[in-house]
């Protein structure tokens, strides 16, 4: 939302919380009840991290043990769909009226459709992370004896991995705007914060293991 000065931090929050609220009510306008079919059928709103650890489970473990593991997962796998059509919605919501108030065709047809349903696709995607084989590391993408130990011993570092080259992503300057460098910085320092919040100080990144090592 920042990026297209339309709201910044307080008018993020109302959207995600307003989003996250309708969700749980399943309190949808037409048009975005069919975003949201759209992306839970193309996976982006599936539970892609929790279905990725049972495929690895599934592989390396016996039924009666699958079976344990699939039903103790399910609060989990909830959250994770839960989160991310919040996340979807609240930018939809921002996008789809700017587009139209741009002129773009209105309708589940129209242009301004479309580009909120891309908008809300790589928002999900940077915020949640596409999760799946083509997220692993090269050698764990095998089905071979060394790729699924690879897969195995990595799979609980799937999120924390892609959320530290975020964050490394968000800290290059080059080939950015001023503008473009104060946004991500921006970002940045409204996600410690939060994790500061609601995790303290020892949920930073790296935080916790630099004052065992002293």
């Amino acid at each position: 939302m920042r990026a297209s000065k339309i709201g910044g931090f307080a008018k993020a929050n109302r959207v995600q919380l307003q989003a996250s609220k309708d969700v749980a009510l399943e309190n949808y306008s037409d048009i975005e009840k069919d975003f949201i079919n759209r992306l839970v059928a193309d996976g982006t709103m599936q539970n892609q991290y929790i279905r990725s650890i049972l495929e690895t489970a599934y592989k390396t473990t016996g039924k009666n043990f699958q079976s344990v593991i699939r039903f103790l997962s399910a609060p989990f796998s909830g959250v994770e769909v839960f989160n991310r059509k919040s996340s979807g919605l609240a930018i939809f919501r921002v996008a789809y009226p700017m587009y139209v108030k741009q002129g773009l065709s209105e309708g589940v047809d129209g242009e301004a459709y479309n580009r909120s349903i891309e908008d809300a696709h790589k928002f999900v995607n940077d915020v949640h992370y596409p999760m799946g084989k083509h997220n692993l590391p090269l050698m764990a993408q095998g089905g071979d004896i060394l790729g699924t130990g690879i897969k195995t011993a990595y799979i609980f570092k799937t999120f924390n991995h892609n959320f530290l080259l975020n964050m490394v992503h968000l800290l290059r300057t080059s080939g950015k705007s001023p503008f473009e460098i104060k946004n991500d910085m921006m970002t940045v320092a409204h996600t410690l914060a939060f994790m500061g919040l609601f995790g303290g100080l020892m949920g930073w990144p790296f935080l916790k293991d630099f004052f065992e090592w002293f």
